[in-house]
């Protein structure tokens, strides 16, 4: 795997020699009640989503 991580940080200049995070994330203001209401909902909704409970009450 370090191989990888080497690989990958070459490719970044913000490293020296090894990436173990995407770079890509962008943060956003949830600057309205209905943005905040999406991302939470999005939150609950993705274990359910992915397969691991059938009801987002179900994940602890």
């Amino acid at each position: 795997m370090l191989w990888m991580f080497r690989s990958a940080g070459k490719k970044n200049s913000n490293n020296k020699s090894y990436q173990f995070w995407r770079q890509d994330n962008h943060p956003i203001e949830l600057d309205t009640n209905d943005m905040m209401d999406q991302k939470v909902e999005y939150i609950h909704n993705n274990p359910v989503s992915e397969g691991i409970v059938d009801h987002p009450e179900a994940y602890l």
